[in-house]
């Protein structure tokens, strides 16, 4: 069972402090397109979201609703080091992250009926569109940034800013065999069998079995 007393000493100076700001969401693209957020800390959720929900939300930003604040962890103490780790949003973040390089498209019907399906750059190269990509830009979002922390204490983060919901049985899965799939993931990108020769024969295999 938890403690839920609060120690004045706690109170009056947190364990682990957090900044709070509100910026554009297109400063958040930028860290995204320069590899400076880490989405897979070993307790996050895998890529979850059904591509209907990556769309709502897209809705949302165009309509101007609030989708929550975005929380960070420093990946180091050296304030020189901009890499982070998404501990909170991950899933609204892929999403976004899609839209902006064109796996994620949304259809949009101009004032004649034409429906067209664009990515946020298909967007910015458009001279009818390129309101709505400064849109999803502009749009202002909160921001939670974490001091450097180690992943026993971002997981306690991470379960109070959720309201401390349980994880499912596949999501605690997956952040239990976290360092295993990285493993996989290495031996895999680096195996010694070359994967054009693996593809070729399960493609084999397959035409072989029906």
């Amino acid at each position: 069972m938890k403690n839920y007393d609060f120690s004045i000493e706690e109170l009056r100076e947190p364990n682990i402090k957090s900044d709070r700001i509100r910026v554009n969401l297109g400063s958040i693209i930028e860290q995204m397109s320069d590899e400076l957020l880490d989405f897979n800390p070993p307790y996050q959720r895998g890529k979850v979201w059904k591509n209907e929900f990556n769309v709502e939300l897209i809705r949302s930003i165009l309509d101007e609703t609030p989708i929550g604040a975005i929380h960070f962890v420093k990946k180091s103490s050296n304030i020189q080091n901009g890499e982070k780790w998404v501990l909170d949003a991950k899933q609204r973040l892929l999403a976004i992250d899609a839209l902006n390089n064109g796996k994620l498209k949304i259809k949009l019907r101009d004032e004649n009926g034409n429906v067209e399906d664009f990515g946020l750059k298909d967007m910015k190269k458009s001279d009818k569109w390129k309101f709505i990509h400064q849109k999803i830009w502009s749009y202002q979002i909160d921001i939670v940034t974490w001091d450097h922390c180690n992943f026993s204490q971002q997981k306690e983060i991470f379960e109070r800013v959720n309201n401390s919901v349980a994880l499912t049985a596949y999501e605690t899965m997956y952040g239990q065999h976290f360092i295993v799939k990285q493993l996989l993931k290495y031996f895999f990108d680096n195996a010694f069998v070359p994967k054009e020769y693996l593809n070729k024969s399960i493609a084999e295999d397959n035409r072989n079995n029906g």
